[in-house]
C-alpha cells in the first residue's frame, strides 16, 4: 500500500510547483545530505498505472479511505497536491489544516501516548508469571 501511494506521487511536478525545481526528491524522510548517516532510498517513479496493480493485489481494486492528512505548516499547498495525487488513484483522504502550535501539541501528545504504551508492554513482559503489576 505504501508503494502504491508512493507511485501515485509525481515528485518532479511537486518539485517544480513548490520549489521551482530546486529541491532534490527523496524516497524517504532522510534527505540526501544525510545519506552517510542512514540508508538512503531513491524516490519511486511516478507510475499511477502500476499503483492500480498493487492496490488490486492488496485487495483494494477500487481504492480505499486513508483517513485524514495533516500537512506540516506552512506546507498546505503541498498537502493539497499530495491529497489530489492520492485521490486520483483511488486513495481517498481528507486534508485537515492546523496552526503549527496546535499540530506540535498534537504530535507531542501522540508521542507521549505511544511511549506510555511501550512502557506498559515492557512492564507486562518483565512481570513474573502470576503477579499483577500495573
Amino acid at each position: 500500500m505504501r508503494q502504491a501511494a508512493s507511485l501515485a506521487i509525481d515528485r518532479q511536478a511537486l518539485n517544480q510547483a513548490e520549489t521551482l525545481g530546486f529541491s532534490k526528491p527523496t524516497g524517504s524522510l532522510i534527505p540526501r545530505a544525510l545519506r552517510v548517516l542512514r540508508s538512503y532510498f531513491e524516490p519511486d517513479p511516478f507510475d499511477p498505472a502500476r499503483r492500480g496493480e498493487l492496490l488490486a493485489e492488496a485487495g483494494y481494486p477500487n481504492g480505499f479511505d486513508a483517513g485524514d492528512l495533516y500537512p506540516w505548516p506552512p506546507y498546505f499547498a503541498m498537502g493539497e497536491a499530495l491529497a489530489t495525487y492520492l485521490q486520483n488513484v483511488g486513495i481517498r483522504t481528507k486534508m485537515r489544516t492546523m496552526e503549527r502550535a496546535a499540530l506540535d501539541r498534537g504530535v507531542a501528545r501522540a508521542q507521549a501516548q505511544e511511549r506510555d504504551r511501550r512502557h506498559q508492554r515492557r512492564r507486562r513482559q518483565r512481570a513474573p508469571r502470576g503477579s499483577r503489576r500495573t
